[in-house]
């Protein structure tokens, strides 16, 4: 079919579907995607590419199974180009295909399967994927974590603990935050060891990965990370304890507590804050809510330890009602205020 009888077609199916009292949507038929198709067929890689473009504009339904056979493209970039659109339109009919590529010669192939298996979002590639992070290539092995990640693949967990241990520290700080993402607490103790790891991004990301596991076994490790002397590391490592809502780190978080900079005594606040919300924390979680009472009256802590007190909510109550009952030092106004936003019956 000629061009100038396949846009005549078109004009003529176009009436056909509007028909009367739809409005018009110009190009959005059959037509018009088989005449977009047709530079598939070309000999010359750049007119397939700009057909695979031109099908990226079109109703996605329609396009569909001119972008999956494009797939099979001999040309690499047009066979990525058609990737990366199937992708977006979260097209699984791909990921077969899409899957084949982690084993092409090419690592830009390689890189782009992985990358558009995560899009796809089929836990049918979790295997070709969980291979993929023995790739020669660092960046496939990195594009293959993240793609786990998003998969929530829990079979994935064992095999991306082992790239903890990768020679590139940008895939061990990938791994780092795809343990963290699945929160599978098996990967605990191998992200305590990467406490040690001489990436700094790399050990702020294993301890905010500890941190936000739920396994208080971390508490130790993380409490003797408060003497170190990278800032940083600090605060991760209290905003990890803040997570866990470890009452068995207060004694540590209280000894530091204005004793440093002004963001990372907030920062020990907070998590003193939720600390002292658990029901359960007992002395510990008294002792942290007394020592922000206190703070009340510096006026350097007194903002982060309304935030903390205000974070505790019903927990703080007590404490403020010994503060107004002179039984702790704080500031009365600050207390009131905060004893009228709980609304609870025992401040009356």
């Amino acid at each position: 079919m000629t061009r100038a009888r396949a846009l005549a077609l078109a004009a003529v199916c176009a009436l056909l579907v509007t028909g009367p009292g739809r409005p018009a949507r110009a190009f959005d038929w059959i037509a018009k995607v088989e005449i977009d198709a047709e530079g598939l067929s070309n000999s010359d890689p750049g007119i397939r590419l700009a057909a695979v473009r031109a099908l990226a504009k079109d109703t996605v339904d329609l396009a569909a199974p001119y972008l999956v056979a494009a797939l099979e493209d001999p040309d690499a970039g047009v066979r990525i180009a058609a990737g990366r659109i199937v992708g977006r339109a979260h097209i699984r009919a791909a990921v077969p295909e899409i899957t084949r590529w982690l084993a092409d010669p090419d690592p830009a192939v390689r890189r782009a399967a992985a990358e558009i298996l995560g899009q796809l979002g089929d836990p049918k590639a979790a295997p070709a994927l969980i291979r993929a992070l023995g790739d020669m290539d660092p960046d496939v092995r990195l594009l293959a974590i993240r793609a786990l990640a998003t998969l929530a693949a829990p079979e994935a967990v064992v095999p991306i603990i082992g790239r903890l241990g990768d020679d590139k520290s940008e895939v061990r700080l990938v791994a780092a935050q795809a343990l963290q993402k699945l929160g599978d607490k098996r990967a605990l103790i191998p992200l305590v060891g990467a406490f040690e790891d001489p990436s700094l991004e790399v050990r702020v990301a294993a301890i905010s990965a500890a941190g936000n596991l739920g396994d208080r076994r971390a508490t130790p490790a993380l409490i003797r990370l408060l003497d170190s002397h990278v800032d940083k590391v600090v605060l991760a490592a209290v905003s990890a304890l803040g997570n866990l809502q470890a009452a068995a780190a207060t004694p540590a978080l209280i000894e530091h507590f204005g004793h440093s900079s002004d963001e990372l005594s907030a920062q020990i606040a907070y998590a003193l804050g939720k600390i002292g919300a658990v029901p359960g924390a007992g002395k510990h979680g008294r002792e942290a809510l007394a020592t922000l009472c206190r703070a009340l009256a510096d006026d350097r802590l007194a903002p982060a330890a309304r935030a903390a007190l205000s974070l505790a909510k019903s927990a703080a109550v007590p404490t403020l009602i010994a503060h107004l009952d002179g039984h702790l030092a704080g500031d009365p106004e600050i207390a009131v205020t905060l004893l009228g936003k709980a609304g609870d019956p025992r401040a009356t």
